[in-house]
């Protein structure tokens, strides 16, 4: 009995240590790659690349004609991890957020259109690389509420999620939207239910999709649509 307990003891200071131990290494290759590939993404750099034992914070800027816009990163190494869905095991996560002090003058005002004011980054992406180097991103869209002489818009957010190989090779994912509200004066003027769809793409192969949606417009006898959407290439 005592010499199991010993066992479970060392097995258990073996995890812990190899735990602590592995982002000292998994941190290198992390930043190693993440360089390789923002330079095959043409008019992107990096600014600023910070590396810790347990992770990293990097500023990746992106030039366009419209001006240059920041993205901020940050970067927790494996294998535990703790993601905004809660623990993970993997060798990498990441969450990418607008830098709203660095926004394209274009863009911001696009987004601000939508959004009004921005405080907070209005388009997050999640990605988490797994032990078996399977690869899930997740990019949130934040819900807001705005108010002008227009009326009242809500928008209760939506989420896409791409799930594919390292290599990029098999690409699936789904798309959900949620519902649209546009108010004036009391009266209900849009409203779109949420909508919700499914998509794969292969290389060389083009791309299937699928969506299922229903909209209805405010009047007196509401309009509605189902669709449902195919495309290849």
């Amino acid at each position: 009995m005592k010499l199991l307990r010993l066992s479970l003891f060392s097995l258990l200071g073996l995890a812990v240590a190899t735990a602590l131990a592995a982002p000292g290494f998994i941190g290198p290759k992390v930043e190693e790659i993440w360089k390789q590939q923002l330079g095959r993404l043409q008019g992107g750099s990096i600014a600023d690349y910070r590396r810790g034992w347990f992770g990293a914070e990097t500023s990746t800027e992106l030039e366009s004609p419209e001006g240059s816009t920041q993205l901020h990163t940050d970067i927790h190494h494996g294998p535990l991890l703790l993601t905004a869905r809660g623990p993970r095991i993997g060798l990498v996560y990441s969450e990418t957020r607008l830098s709203l002090e660095q926004l394209a003058p274009q863009l911001r005002a696009q987004l601000e259109k939508i959004y009004g004011r921005l405080e907070q980054s209005p388009l997050v992406l999640e990605s988490l690389v797994k032990a078996d180097n399977r690869v899930i991103n997740h990019l949130r869209l934040e819900p807001f509420r705005r108010s002008d002489g227009s009326g009242e818009l809500v928008f209760d957010g939506g989420e896409v999620l791409i799930e594919t190989d390292y290599s990029g090779a098999l690409l699936t994912g789904t798309l959900q939207i949620g519902s649209l509200q546009q108010t004036r004066g009391g009266q209900e003027k849009l409203f779109t239910e949420p909508a919700s769809g499914e998509f794969q793409f292969v290389p060389g192969r083009g791309a299937i999709s699928h969506c299922s949606c229903r909209c209805c417009a405010a009047k007196p006898n509401p309009a509605r649509w189902n669709c449902a959407m195919s495309a290849s290439s």
